[in-house]
């Protein structure tokens, strides 16, 4: 399993490096507004888009794999579960999905309601993620759900199911690493406050620990890791002589 994990892992950082120079243009960030704000997340916020390296580069490289891996990551677990035929690998996997959609339905929900404008399009910043700025065109429906961040969700609930299927440290500590640096992108690119990617951070880690906490409850059979195992007897002594 750690030989596993650590192959995998080489192959992500070589990844990252690979579309990080394909990104050093894109990384190079317009022109910083400054501001003097009077809300903490508002200051916050605009003072981690203005800072400097290694956050451009950082906030780059987390952009451009985040939804590939939202969506290869789920699949990928199943494929190798299916591969080994292994209970706890198909648990893993189903927990794993179960926890993404469930935080993700949530934060989507909270999105619609709250409606909150996202930074570029309150007139803080300009949006660095290559998408065109409110400034070419009308406000749409997806510039007013800024809370709460739909990628800070997925990449915590990725992260804690994982870690808490497998916890190990060469496996919490990249998880950790890898969901801290998506959600400081959100920020960093424009598109988020701080508020935002903590709110999304705090959906996506406890839906993770409340599926793995009901665990077997809503695992089907066929995937329960505990299924055909022999549980220990619970014998109960009630006294009849008082």
């Amino acid at each position: 399993m750690r030989k596993r994990c650590t192959r995998g892992w080489v192959a992500l950082v070589l990844l990252l490096l690979t579309v990080g120079v394909q990104g050093k243009a894109q990384a190079q960030a317009p022109a910083c507004t400054a501001s003097d704000l009077p809300h903490w997340d508002a200051r916050t916020s605009v003072a981690l888009y203005c800072a400097g390296s290694p956050l451009p580069e950082l906030s780059t490289v987390a952009d451009r794999i985040a939804l590939p891996l939202f969506l290869s990551g789920p699949v990928a677990a199943g494929g190798y579960a299916l591969a080994t035929q292994s209970q706890p690998d198909f648990a893993s996997a189903y927990r794993l999905g179960l926890s993404m959609t469930g935080a993700y339905a949530v934060t989507f929900s909270l999105k619609r309601i709250i409606q909150r404008p996202r930074p570029y399009a309150a007139g803080l910043v300009t949006r660095r993620d290559g998408l065109a700025d409110t400034e070419s065109r009308a406000l749409t429906l997806d510039d007013r759900t800024a809370m709460p961040s739909g990628h800070a969700t997925l990449a915590a609930a990725m992260a804690t199911s994982w870690s808490l299927s497998h916890p190990r440290w060469y496996v919490i500590a990249p998880a950790a690493m890898w969901a801290t640096s998506t959600s400081l992108s959100r920020v960093h690119l424009g598109v988020h406050y701080v508020s935002d990617v903590a709110v999304g951070t705090a959906i996506g880690s406890g839906m993770a620990v409340l599926v793995h906490l009901l665990g077997d409850a809503i695992t089907p059979t066929m995937f329960d890791p505990h299924e055909g195992v022999d549980r220990p007897a619970v014998r109960i002594a009630v006294p009849l002589d008082y």
